[in-house]
């Protein structure tokens, strides 16, 4: 079983010709509405590929609520440890994707829920957490290190206190450390810089820093390398991340080395933006199976 920690919520995204000026209004003929989070859409993405998988999280009595949980149901993810709190609202997202990119532009309604007070814990094959609220995260993966667990962590920049060293309770001992390009930036200077940080101070044994189209850098165990973006059709990005996460844990629990999991992430990561809204594009196993004969065969 993987435990994944984290949020559950309800993404909305509306694709527009453009990002509206003030007092302006721009009309869409489409919109999409489907649970998302980072927690859930990895989650998911993990069960697709044919993962046992519990999620952590914490979402309100309402409809947003019964949503996320119908869906995690139809997608085989364990709720057993999702808590409904009948004191909070489930919290949403809103996405607007541009005709001119597939980059989302995302505005997130914070409440309580966006993070677990208490994660109930054991054993487990993999941890995975981003750590929107630090005392609750300090708590989650000081239990995976005391269990033994490998966890890998998700630093989006919303996670990323004033001074980074803050964080290094959260990220001490993780197996793998995940930063997007704007939580680099906030990091170090450089994507070089950034890889000292989360190897160095906030103590991951593997880093990873994503680029989207620009693909991935990384350094695992003293070992710095680049791996291309896996083209793709994008139509929006929205959990690309998310399932970029997934695919590296899919493989790394079924035994594959740093660098062949990484190229999975790659992959999944990519196949995510095919369509509008992130659970909409994650792929099933049977889907990959191709891909992945293809990136072995050019490996070899």
């Amino acid at each position: 079983m993987i435990d994944v920690v984290g949020d559950a919520c309800v993404d909305l995204v509306l694709p527009v010709s453009r990002v509206p000026d003030p007092d302006e209004k721009v009309h869409t003929g489409e919109a999409v509405v489907s649970p998302g989070g980072v927690a859930l859409n990895v989650a998911v993405a993990l069960a697709r590929l044919g993962s046992e998988v519990a999620l952590h999280a914490r979402v309100g009595q309402d409809a947003f609520g019964s949503m996320v949980l119908e869906t995690l149901e139809e997608e085989a993810v364990n709720t057993t440890s999702v808590v409904t709190d009948p004191s909070i609202d489930t919290y949403f997202t809103m996405s607007l994707i541009t005709d001119d990119s597939p980059e989302k532009r995302m505005v997130v309604a914070v409440t309580p829920g966006l993070y677990p007070a208490e994660a109930t814990l054991g054993p487990s094959t993999w941890g995975h957490t981003a750590p929107f609220d630090l005392d609750a995260a300090a708590k989650v993966t000081d239990r995976w290190r005391t269990l033994g667990v490998p966890f890998s962590i998700d630093l989006e920049p919303a996670c990323i206190p004033e001074d980074p060293a803050e964080i290094a309770s959260v990220t001490t001992g993780a197996d793998t450390l995940i930063a997007n390009a704007r939580t680099r930036d906030l990091l170090a200077e450089s994507a070089e810089g950034a890889l000292d940080v989360l190897s160095g101070p906030l103590g991951g044994r593997h880093a990873v820093i994503t680029g989207g189209s620009d693909g991935i850098v990384f350094r695992s165990e003293g070992t710095t390398g680049r791996i291309p973006a896996h083209r793709v059709d994008a139509v929006d990005t929205t959990g690309a991340g998310d399932g970029f996460a997934a695919g590296y844990i899919w493989a790394r629990t079924r035994g594959s080395e740093v660098v062949e999991a990484l190229r999975v992430g790659v992959l999944v990561g990519a196949l995510a933006c095919r369509s509008l809204g992130a659970l909409a594009s994650f792929p099933r196993r049977e889907e990959i199976d191709p891909w992945l004969r293809t990136q072995r065969e050019d490996s070899s």
